[in-house]
């Protein structure tokens, strides 16, 4: 083949990037392959309408739609018909890809996995090109693929005791101290693979406990270190106390559930059968009602990648053509895959997550043929944490404070870091970079756990740092984020949460020679983790749109204006006028988590329920 120079091959990959992004609508996370989730039109009428979709096993549930929707419109004219794609947990159904006509909200399904839980991957939909052999759209989905290893508690092969008296197969007494133990034995486990344990604790009708729940997991009798998803926190047993989380589908019931990654698998001597225990230590003060163990779990973390062509016709299907290969060898994915699926038209790239202090991996898949480079780095793992390429090089951060690029060419031997907390310009307590990298102007915008902006660049073959800004609340303490920053002109549009006077959304002006902060909105009961979509040039009024990952009554979509200096509110979902039969079903209010996508002034979002909401 004919080679072509330098500097014509990085013209034909900078024109490839630039048509790619012209011809796609919301694609990708954040709409275009540079991750800035700006749009030209979008519901702003004060009461838009809205229509509720119910996705399948809707009604309940912590774990069902988590990414933001994929959208294409698709004709011209009268003909012209906009798809929402969406990702979500279909709970008995498993993974699930959904096909949604916003016109009329009509709704078909196509299987992904059978497995259950948190799908936290924003898909991707990749037009067809030269360079990725595509004959048609097609849409690539991540799932991760957790499989449960043990059976649950009223299996024959769970053996339990307890030190105040014998519980029955669910139910456990409450009076005084109560240590129960659970165990199952000839349990496989290898350590190519990362483990996630689960156990919900139901506390009955009362929503003051008084006393605590301490659940330990041992592996063949040694105490297991383990990583508490909900705290962030690594340790060898987790204290559930406080006020119990009431049960969605059972209101005035209250459960505790811990949920946790094993770590440091080479620590347990591990053989071809294997002994699980859970210790659930009960403290006195808990009386007057009863204690239930539902579903003592150990499941295997596993992610795989499937291909969808046919998106507009019947129902998008499964394409068996497309399948990832190192060196001809079919690839297991052995971690959960929680990042975005991101691309630049002629590669996919993902990153894996197994726990804190468990190196993941990050992924670069050729479409055409499925050829596969990896790059794991020493420790630590890739959550929420799309890349973005420039065509020669891919850059991505990782959940200890480290932001890497590698060599589109020579993906898995060519690259650097940068690490965020020793660099000139870093920060210590920079936190694990849960945002997806979006690029300005050859500047490239993330957030971090710590409560931080950055703005970084690619200088003399290596990452710097060009400044950062702490984000801080009212009481000029650091906020949590996880947003991917949205532009828009010299304001900069970001979600944060945390404690009292944390949560909201907050507008950083970068036009002086110090970034300025302001809350666009702030407001207690609404952690915002997604990412802001925003209209507007950042001069005049932008309108920015957000969901809430909160708990009734406040996991809803807002859209706020700002005009630099105020905020307003300008509809809101959570006092909106259904379109369905409210005596049927009102509108769902529960966690959002996955964010908004707008295509053709339409915006779509879901939630843990599984219903989707197409905002007109």
């Amino acid at each position: 083949m004919k080679k072509v120079s330098k500097t014509l091959a990085i013209v034909l990959c900078l024109v490839m990037i630039l048509s790619l992004t012209a011809m796609a609508s919301w694609y990708t996370y954040g709409k275009d392959n540079t991750h800035n989730h700006v749009v030209t039109s979008a519901p702003t009428s004060s009461a838009p309408p809205i229509t509720e979709v119910a996705l399948l096993n809707a009604g309940g549930g912590w774990d069902g739609m988590d990414t933001e929707p994929i959208m294409k419109t698709v004709g011209t004219g009268t003909s012209a018909e906009t798809y929402a794609f969406v990702l979500y947990d279909g709970h008995a159904a498993g993974a699930t890809l959904g096909r949604i006509k916003c016109s009329d909200g009509s709704l078909v399904n196509s299987n992904v996995s059978s497995a259950t839980g948190f799908q936290l991957s924003t898909p991707v939909l990749v037009e067809p090109t030269t360079a990725n052999g595509l004959t048609q759209d097609a849409i690539f989905v991540a799932s991760a693929a957790s499989t449960e290893k043990l059976a649950v508690l009223t299996d024959s092969s769970w053996a339990f005791s307890s030190t105040a008296g014998t519980p029955t197969s669910t139910s456990l007494p409450t009076t005084g101290n109560n240590l129960v133990t659970l165990t199952q034995t000839g349990v496989s486990m290898d350590t190519s693979h990362t483990y996630r344990l689960y156990l919900g604790i139901w506390v009955g009708t009362s929503s003051s406990i008084t006393g605590s729940v301490t659940v330990t997991t041992k592996i063949n009798g040694v105490t297991a270190t383990v990583l508490n998803n909900e705290t962030s926190q690594t340790g060898t047993s987790v204290i559930l106390s406080g006020t119990p989380m009431e049960d969605e589908e059972n209101p005035g019931n209250y459960y505790y559930y811990y949920n946790v990654n094993l770590l440091n698998l080479n620590n347990y001597s591990l053989t071809s059968s294997n002994s699980v225990s859970f210790e659930v230590n009960i403290t006195s003060g808990n009386s007057g009602g009863t204690f239930e163990i539902r579903k003592p779990s150990m499941l295997s973390n596993k992610g795989s990648i499937k291909k969808f062509t046919d998106l507009y016709g019947d129902r998008p299907v499964a394409d068996g053509s497309f399948q990832p290969k190192v060196n001809g060898v079919d690839l297991e994915i052995n971690q959960q895959i929680n990042t975005p699926i991101t691309t630049d038209g002629t590669y996919l790239y993902f990153g894996t997550w197994g726990g804190a202090n468990t190196a993941g991996s990050y992924y670069q898949v050729k479409i055409s043929d499925g050829v596969t480079r990896v790059f794991t780095p020493s420790n630590y793992g890739f959550y929420w944490a799309g890349a973005y390429t420039d065509g020669t090089r891919v850059y991505f951060g990782s959940d200890n404070g480290m932001l890497y690029w590698r060599s589109v060419a020579y993906f898995n031997t060519m690259g650097g870091s940068l690490n965020l907390a020793t660099a000139t310009g870093g920060a210590s307590d920079v936190g694990n970079i849960r945002s997806t990298v979006m690029q300005d102007s050859n500047k490239l915008y993330f957030t971090s756990q710590g409560g931080y902006l950055w703005c970084c660049s690619f200088s003399s073959n290596k990452l710097v740092i060009d400044w950062k800004t702490a984000l801080v609340s009212s009481s000029n303490t650091k906020v949590a984020c996880t947003s991917t920053p949205t532009k828009v002109g010299n304001r900069i549009y970001v979600g944060c949460y945390g404690g009292t006077g944390k949560s909201g959304v907050k507008c950083i002006d970068i036009s002086g020679n110090t970034p300025q902060q302001a809350y666009v909105v702030q407001n207690n009961n609404w952690p915002v983790q997604c990412s802001i979509v925003v209209m507007g040039d950042g001069t005049g009024t932008d309108y920015v749109y957000f969901v809430t990952n909160a708990n009734t009554p406040y996991g809803m979509a807002y859209c706020y204006s700002w005009d630099g200096s105020n905020g307003s509110q300008v509809w809101t979902s959570a006092t909106a006028t259904p379109t369905w039969d409210t005596s049927v079903h009102a509108l769902d209010r529960t966690f959002a988590l996955g964010g908004i996508a707008i295509e053709n002034g339409i915006a779509v979002y879901g939630n843990d329920h599984n219903y989707v909401y197409i905002v007109k």
